[in-house]
């Protein structure tokens, strides 16, 4: 099963600001979809979220 990943703009503006390592550990971690710590935002439909720790 594939799965379509958007990222909205305003999130990859933020994404971008970041530190070069903190931006590349995020975009390995979009890119690991659908592993990862996801749950489904609340009063949104198919609208999800990611949360990337430090490990």
């Amino acid at each position: 099963m594939k799965h379509i990943i958007n990222v909205k703009k305003k999130a990859r503006k933020f994404i971008d600001k970041q530190p070069r390592n903190q931006k590349e550990r995020l975009y390995q971690a979009i890119t690991k979809l659908p592993k990862g710590d996801i749950k489904k935002v609340q009063n949104a439909e198919e609208t999800y979220r990611l949360r990337e720790r430090r490990l």
